[in-house]
């Protein structure tokens, strides 16, 4: 048989096997619901109660698109509401056939919705974000907010895909993302801190359907004598293309171009969403290293402490009791601890400690010592400590590694219609034996330093659940900082078979003490320092 004719008759019996069996319906309803805000004395000698207010006038956008795609991401049809400076309620609808998209976010959470039948998609996103800094909340001093809420996601495939193959290249149908984000930080006249919950969720429609609940619980503390600002962004962006690997229509391999610029689109907005990270460390770098040359002795102590995991039936009618097993096999079930010391205008190590243990929590430690300065890490059964000691021009970092440093090596096995629940506290301190240069201004120093953790469990199949929190202190702020924030993060397998995740953390600390007549240096390392945080967050 002649090879175009060959062709033709392939192409029509694809076309034929996805319009006869392929007709998947799709859908994704992501929200995030019972945002609920809390406040806590942190000082009750102080006759002040705590409390906090929305404020008046909000520095943030408020953004709620809809739109129907098709050839992977050509709008054919969008919906876009925003408005600026105003407390988050707003909402956007389309629809086309049977095909729609609905978002809407307000005091409460936020609400997606997107379904999709071949050969279109459909996108929605609602998103409440800070673009001046944090303004939306006015905080009492010495007050602890608490932010409770639920994050869900539900899919569903109805009927389930059959996939095809051509020219020896599996092809499926419809799929889709789902991502919802809730954080809190805080400015002025705190150092920056920043509390995150993040979930990210991928669909194939082979798979029918799947769910995902989990709690949210965020704390950030104003341990101050004055009034302070926390920002609040939540929201989520959920969607259904027909041009994605593994989770297409009616695929055409001559189109993986729309494919391409689908992908670059989304990493060039995911880029964007980082640039202000690297500017703003570069901003830190400049009045660090512009600062009066008063030699301060800093520590940074970052400890994860009694983290626990515990599996709860989800249904006691299977006869099949609730339990989870971590895999003793594969660069996944590892941990690693690293400890240095280093010129502030240098990021050569003068001193480093590097050790790797043979299980995820087995007990291992890490001591980098350059005369005073000091840099510890270890890791025990349960939890994890870093302390970094600066002076005299001597910076110091330590860092921790829970699983595989990169890459994905599933370590921890979910029995069926089970749910594991990790919890624990992060405690950060921060201490600084004598001010630097005018303290009158906060964002006035000559040297820093920070604390952070991230922990969450992830799946081949796209999943990421994690909890982020970092936390930063400088020498132009009074002599002590601490803070403790408690963790909780969940997982639930609804299927009636075993799931493989893992399970990983990562944390750092960090207390530098900069050289002022090397600022060129300084923001090249700087530059350098943002640049890493960017990637291990990614």
């Amino acid at each position: 048989m002649p090879r175009p004719l060959h062709r033709a008759l392939l192409s029509l019996a694809l076309f034929a096997a996805c319009t006869t069996s392929a007709q998947a319906v799709v859908s994704i309803e992501a929200k995030i619901t019972g945002l609920t805000l809390t406040a806590t004395n942190l000082n009750l000698a102080d006759g002040q109660a705590a409390g906090f207010e929305w404020s008046s006038q909000p520095k943030n956008f408020v953004s709620a698109q809809t739109a129907i795609l098709k050839n992977g991401w050509e709008n054919i049809a969008i919906d876009t509401r925003f408005i600026r400076n105003s407390l988050p309620i707003l909402s956007s609808q389309i629809a086309q056939g049977s095909v729609q998209g609905a978002s809407s976010i307000n005091m409460n959470g936020a609400y997606l919705f997107v379904k999709s039948a071949e050969p279109l998609g459909a996108y929605a996103n609602a998103w409440s974000r800070e673009t001046e800094g944090p303004s939306a909340l006015v905080v009492s001093p010495f007050t602890r907010i608490t932010l409770t809420a639920q994050a869900s996601i539900a899919f569903t495939s109805d009927p389930l895909c059959q996939t095809v193959f051509v020219d020896g290249f599996e092809r499926s149908c419809n799929g889709g993302h789902a991502a919802l984000t809730v954080e809190l930080n805080s400015a002025f006249p705190l150092p920056g801190a920043r509390n995150e919950f993040q979930v990210t969720l991928d669909f194939d429609s082979r798979t029918g359907s799947d769910r995902l609940n989990t709690p949210v619980l965020l704390t950030l503390d104003n341990n101050t004598d004055q009034e302070a600002y926390f920002g609040l962004d939540f929201g989520g962006a959920t969607w259904i293309s027909n041009n994605m690997p593994g989770a297409t229509t009616v695929p055409e391999p001559g189109e993986l171009g729309l494919l391409m610029a689908g992908l670059v689109t989304l990493l060039l907005v995911h880029r964007r969403r980082q640039a202000g990270l690297l500017k703003k460390g570069l901003a830190v770098a400049a009045v660090a290293s512009l600062s009066a040359p008063a030699w301060s002795a800093m520590t940074m102590e970052t400890q994860i402490a009694q983290l626990q995991f515990t599996a709860t039936d989800l249904d006691p009618a299977d006869g099949q009791a609730a339990r989870f097993e971590w895999l003793t096999t594969g660069s996944g079930n590892q941990n690693k601890v690293d400890a240095q010391v280093y010129q502030a205008s240098m990021w050569s190590p003068v001193a480093r400690d590097t050790h790797i243990g043979d299980a995820l929590f087995a007990p291992v430690s890490a001591l980098a010592q350059k005369g005073d300065v000091l840099s510890t890490a270890s890791i025990t059964a349960n939890g994890l400590h870093l302390w970094s000691e600066a002076r005299d021009k001597l910076s110091a970092r330590a860092d921790a590694y829970l699983g595989p440093n990169s890459g994905l090596s599933g370590n921890l096995w979910l029995a069926p219609h089970t749910r594991i629940t990790l919890t624990g506290q992060a405690t950060f301190k921060f201490t600084n034996n004598q001010l630097c240069g005018d303290v009158s201004h906060a964002v006035t120093a000559c040297g820093y330093a920070f604390g952070e953790y991230h922990l969450g469990f992830r799946k081949s199949a796209g999943l990421d659940l994690k909890s982020n929190y970092f936390f930063s202190g400088s020498s132009g702020t009074t002599g002590i900082q601490e803070t403790t924030v408690p963790i909780l993060l969940t997982f639930e397998n609804n299927r009636s078979e075993g799931t493989t995740l893992e399970f990983y953390g990562y944390a750092r600390n960090q207390a530098t003490v900069p050289e002022p007549e090397t600022l060129a240096l300084m923001l090249a390392g700087m530059m350098v320092a943002c640049s890493i945080g960017v990637r291990r967050r990614a």
